[in-house]
């Protein structure tokens, strides 16, 4: 499940997974994949969070429906599923702390 996690100016989205492989069975790890930058009054950037640990902003200074919208529809800014190839299994939704 996906998680935001943010302050004033930043909102962040990351994905948990949990391992299956034998020599760590269990052990939990987030992935972020987007976040939403606020960069003015109803303006706002939208980055992807790159395998290398960069973040690429790929949409600049859209108002908040319309950022909404692209983070919906465009799905380089979706959590990747690894079940397949890394035998990582999604673990549902995250408690929010608070």
């Amino acid at each position: 499940m996906v998680q935001t996690l943010g302050d004033l100016f930043h909102a962040g989205f990351i994905q948990r997974y949990r391992s299956d492989f034998e020599e760590n069975l269990g052990e939990e790890f987030d992935a972020p994949f987007a976040r939403l930058d606020w960069i003015s009054r109803d303006r706002f950037d939208i980055q992807w969070h790159r395998h290398s640990g960069e973040w690429r902003r790929l949409h600049r200074g859209l108002n908040l429906v319309d950022a909404i919208e692209t983070l919906r529809i465009d799905r380089i800014l979706h959590p990747v599923s690894y079940q397949r190839s890394f035998r990582l299994t999604d673990v549902g939704p995250i408690a929010h702390p608070d």
